[in-house]
């Protein structure tokens, strides 16, 4: 049956004040944080409730998703704040609307979970910023309304005090230093990318070979062979010379292998995620070429783990989810036996993991004790997370995941490097799928410098997501009807939406 959304059915309620019945839309982390599946959750059993009140200080409820007769619970949880009963209280009424012994059927995927207050809004106000030639920002010490260069300054002697060390350096040619005057203002300025279209002919096929040489040398571990560091470090330095060409073309092929990919898939997309992230702070060549090698290997680990462990669809009991939390210190392992992998990307890979709060792992690190290169990595390992479909959760999409993100900036995550990414990322990037306000789905096929709001698209679907057909007396075909139009998105879209793959369409010569 179908419930009102007048009923106002979300609350915010403390973890302490869970009950079995509760259906949990969202929690105060990512879920991968956890050991609870990514797809929200119906609590059913005392391991649901123990999990989720060690990990949570507080969780998103949905009375419309709950059992009927927790639903008095939520009121009277939501209602009393932390002070008030605790969730095991007797029933209050129940809202109108819902029938006693309604269930919600199976559990929604994490493209229905609900997103931060604004946080979509939130998105786009930071990409339009951009688009203004200011940065992100919004709040103390943000970026807001500083110009690009001034912006680089105050991130780097941000990031240098935190972490208690001199900013990364950077080998700059006269002329470079975007302030030539203050030591402190280096960082590195990379020339404008080339166009998509003129870099994908020269990008193609060193993707494709890294592809390649990354499926066989990802493989070593399980195979009882030792890693390949030279192999690694190789593709690390093809993955950066692909992000100082064209970031958005690597961004491109990999959303169209994507679905034919093998195990390398995620670890390719962090690395040129990561690289990239570099590229866009000012960083040089060598601090890129960590930064790739750390997303080539931060998981690693997980090759030694059973498959069924990680593709797990329900909550992990403690001692599973123990031994997921090891592939950190089970890759440290592997490299360390190989050798030859750079100490910051060393560092980096062992705090991929770990929050600003305390509340990560191996170690707990807490505030500035996490480097930059370890915070840089959470925030893009935890938007490749959301972004990628598992076969216990759907995708999110970028503009929703990068919401996320901005909601747990701040606690989990560096406030600052969260919008600074978000500046780059951008709401709809290339390789991504959009709705219209018309109701068409379209392909994000590239985008201009400063004009992340107005990408260039190329329709793929009718308003009815059925295919696309021409005007009703015939006159024009589909390509003729779109052709030039300038349309308004709707939304960004997950990766595969509506069964819609980028293989299976000849955009930009693929």
């Amino acid at each position: 049956m179908a419930v009102p959304d007048s009923i106002g059915s979300l609350a915010w309620i403390p973890a302490r004040r869970l009950a079995i019945g509760m259906f949990v839309a969202e929690l105060d982390r990512p879920w991968t944080d956890t050991p609870l599946p990514d797809a929200g959750l119906l609590i059913e059993s005392d391991a649901h409730l123990e999990a989720l009140r060690e990990h949570c200080r507080e969780v998103l409820v949905d009375a419309r998703l709950s059992d009927i007769r927790a639903v008095g619970q939520i009121l009277a949880a939501a209602s009393a704040g932390d002070d008030g009963p605790a969730a095991g209280a007797p029933t209050g009424n129940v809202p109108a609307g819902i029938e006693a012994g309604w269930r919600r059927r199976g559990s929604p995927a994490r493209n229905d979970v609900r997103l931060p207050l604004g946080g979509r809004d939130r998105v786009r106000q930071i990409a339009g910023l951009l688009e203004d030639g200011r940065l992100p920002g919004g709040g103390p010490g943000s970026l807001a309304g500083a110009s690009p260069a001034g912006g680089e300054r105050l991130l780097q002697r941000w990031l240098s005090r935190i972490a208690g060390r001199p900013a990364v350096p950077a080998r700059l040619a006269p002329g470079d230093r975007h302030d030539a005057g203050d030591p402190s203002a280096a960082a590195f300025r990379w020339p404008d990318p080339s166009t998509l279209g003129d870099s994908l002919p020269a990008i193609r096929p060193a993707f494709l070979r890294v592809a390649q040489d990354l499926s066989t040398v990802l493989a070593a571990p399980r195979q009882g062979r030792t890693l390949d560091v030279a192999a690694i470090l190789a593709a690390a330095d093809a993955v950066v010379s692909i992000v100082i060409a064209c970031p958005d073309a690597g961004r491109w092929l990999a959303a169209v292998h994507s679905s034919r990919a093998g195990r390398w898939e995620p670890a390719i997309v962090d690395a040129l995620l990561l690289a990239e992230f570099g590229r866009h702070l000012g960083m040089p060549r060598e601090s890129l070429l960590e930064l790739a090698t750390i997303g080539l290997l931060a998981d690693i680990g997980k090759s030694l783990l059973p498959r069924d462990l990680l593709e797990h669809p329900g909550v992990l009991n403690a001692v599973d989810f123990a031994l997921v939390k090891q592939h950190v210190s089970i890759a440290l392992d592997l490299l360390e036996r190989a050798g030859g992998v750079p100490p910051n990307a060393m560092r980096g890979i062992a705090e991929h993991h770990e929050r600003l709060d305390g509340t990560g792992y191996p170690a707990g690190l807490e505030g500035s004790a996490i480097g930059q290169f370890g915070r840089m990595a959470a925030i893009v390992d935890t938007y490749a997370a959301l972004t990628t479909s598992r076969p216990y959760a759907n995708a999110l999409s970028a503009e929703d995941a990068l919401a996320a993100l901005l909601g747990w900036s701040g606690r989990l995550f560096c406030r600052e490097l969260v919008e600074r990414f978000v500046a780059m990322v951008g709401p709809f990037p290339v390789g991504s799928l959009v709705e219209l306000s018309s109701g068409e789905v379209a392909a994000v096929v590239d985008r201009s410098p400063g004009a992340f709001m107005r990408p260039r698209l190329v329709v793929l679907t009718g308003p009815d997501k059925g295919p696309l057909r021409g005007d009703p007396t015939g006159e024009r075909g589909p390509d003729e009807i779109y052709r030039g139009l300038r349309v308004r998105i709707s939304r960004g879209l997950p990766a595969g939406a509506y069964g819609l793959q980028l293989r299976d369409y000849h955009l930009l010569a693929i």
